[in-house]
């Protein structure tokens, strides 16, 4: 391991203290240096229209749902409930919404009491064509967030500058539009960046993430500082799976590994939950990384691990062997 990047946390014999998970009881250093109402609208079949509160069976002839036309004014509320909830999604606003009975989705089953007074009236073609304006925008931010996430898993599998482009570029087109939430894919773009400029000496180029990611080198962020502390939780596991899919790096997985440990009634929930998702994650990942499988084969025996944690490696390891000698058993006639 290099001792001499102050990224890079020496790995400790001892296991971490349950009380404050710390990682390896050190820093994890980053190194310092620069760098409208609505038109009526044409109906051609069926024949007649059915108000909304027309009971079905005083309708005449054949009610099929071809037959069922809600009136104008019902469908133009529809539409701009669609509308609002559509411009919310995409913009990220949280207005007020309509009570639910059950504290669970708002309710739409009365779209009439939509209150509209204060919008503009706008033509039920244009309403319609901002509508899917705005639900296309929607689905080119999500399949970039998806993109961004595939390069930021596999980037150290064959990482080279110009995919490093790659990505500041998908990067800086959709930064602004990525979810805030905290723990998303936005949090950790950044330092995802920072990682990759600092590993293989390429200088930052993205507008959005450049100033973030050069704090983040340079140890002077709130974000930095985060990381560097020796106090673990869920989401910080979450940034040291984006530093090893990021560089490669085994220190990374170190780290988590230590994190794993017993538990008793005494030990606090977010400390269990800190264990349990390192335990879980690492066995996730390594179902998909073959860097993943060569470390834990590796560590299964190594004597500055505990005795759990040597355990669990050799559990992970060894399941896809006894899978294929569970599946073969009924084969050979012994069950």
């Amino acid at each position: 391991m290099d001792t001499s990047n102050r990224l890079t946390a020496s790995r400790s014999a001892t296991p971490p203290d349950p009380a404050s998970i710390g990682t390896d009881q050190q820093s994890t250093g980053l190194n310092n240096r620069g760098t409208a109402a609505g038109r009526p609208v044409e109906t051609v079949s069926p024949q007649a229209s059915v108000k909304t509160d027309t009971p079905v069976h005083a309708m005449t002839g054949t009610t099929t749902a071809q037959d069922v036309i809600i009136d104008q004014e019902t469908a133009y509320r529809w539409l701009l409930a669609a509308h609002r909830m559509s411009q919310q999604q995409t913009t990220g606003h949280n207005g007020s919404s309509a009570p639910s009975t059950n504290g669970g989705e708002p309710l739409m089953s009365n779209p009439a009491s939509t209150n509209d007074t204060e919008q503009p009236e706008l033509e039920l073609s244009d309403l319609l064509e901002t509508l899917m304006s705005n639900m296309a925008a929607i689905n080119d931010t999500e399949q970039a967030e998806r993109e961004l996430s595939d390069l930021s898993v596999n980037f150290y599998r064959d990482p080279s500058e110009a995919k490093f482009r790659q990505f500041e570029k998908l990067t800086d087109l959709n930064f602004d539009h990525l979810d805030p939430g905290e723990g998303c894919l936005k949090h950790k773009l950044p330092f995802v960046i920072a990682l990759i400029s600092e590993k293989n000496n390429w200088p930052i180029q993205s507008a959005k993430c450049g100033e973030l990611a050069s704090e983040i080198i340079e140890g002077s962020s709130e974000l930095a500082k985060w990381i560097n502390g020796n106090r673990v939780c869920p989401e910080k596991l979450d940034f040291w799976w984006s530093g090893f899919f990021a560089t490669g790096e085994e220190k990374y997985l170190e780290k988590i590994l230590k994190v794993i440990g017993p538990t008793t009634s005494q030990t606090k929930n977010v400390i269990k939950a800190t264990k349990r998702a390192a335990e879980w994650s690492l066995k996730a990942y390594y179902e998909d990384h073959q860097a993943v499988q060569d470390f834990a084969r590796r560590m299964r025996d190594d004597s500055s691990l505990s005795d759990y944690q040597r355990e669990y490696l050799r559990f992970i390891t060894g399941r896809g062997y006894l899978q294929s000698i569970t599946d073969l058993l009924p084969r050979c006639n012994i069950l």
